[in-house]
């Protein structure tokens, strides 16, 4: 059986920051990080609980990493990647379909649920320059006399997912987030 599990905050790199440095945002991009109705957020509140820093005002994307704040990670999936955009983005990574929830929570909060498989193959994309490799279990295959008969790099799905420079600035940014975060 394979198990899915609820990825939480470790989606937001893939589902929202990823796509929004790919589409032409930067880690100093400026988001609002102030609890307040967000268009299309669907829950009672409108918005999500806050995050590790509680402190109110405009942040850049880097700092919204950083210290994980769930309001940031909100707006800029709602305003400016949309949900459509970063489940494409999430496919690409090789998450499965009906797995990804299409809204707020499930991308920018992580209620959707990957394979530990997914994930790290995920997260090798960023590690790879943006592109994914098929993880699969084997390098090759060979027959008695030792001929090949299935070579992993032969077969393997592999694509971009992200530009190089996106890719470049994720780790960056992640570093950030494992040094001060």
């Amino acid at each position: 059986a394979t198990s899915y599990t609820e990825v939480g905050s470790s989606i937001k790199p893939l589902a929202v920051y990823g796509p929004a440095l790919d589409i032409g945002y930067s880690p100093a991009s400026i988001v609002q990080n102030m609890d307040g109705p967000i268009q299309g957020w669907n829950t009672e509140k409108g918005y999500p609980a806050g995050g590790l820093d509680s402190r109110y005002g405009p942040v850049t994307f880097r700092r919204a990493l950083m210290s994980s704040l769930n309001v940031c990670a909100a707006h800029v999936l709602m305003d400016d990647v949309t949900p459509a955009v970063a489940a494409e983005y999430m496919y690409q990574l090789g998450a499965t379909e009906s797995k990804i929830n299409v809204d707020g929570a499930g991308l920018a909060l992580g209620t959707s649920g990957l394979t530990p498989i997914q994930m790290a193959a995920a997260y090798g994309t960023i590690a790879n320059g943006g592109v994914y490799l098929e993880p699969l279990s084997f390098t090759k295959v060979l027959d008695d006399k030792g001929n090949v008969i299935l070579d992993a790099d032969e077969v393997r799905v592999t694509h971009r997912v992200f530009q190089e420079s996106t890719a470049y600035l994720l780790v960056d940014m992640m570093t950030d987030a494992v040094k001060s975060g």
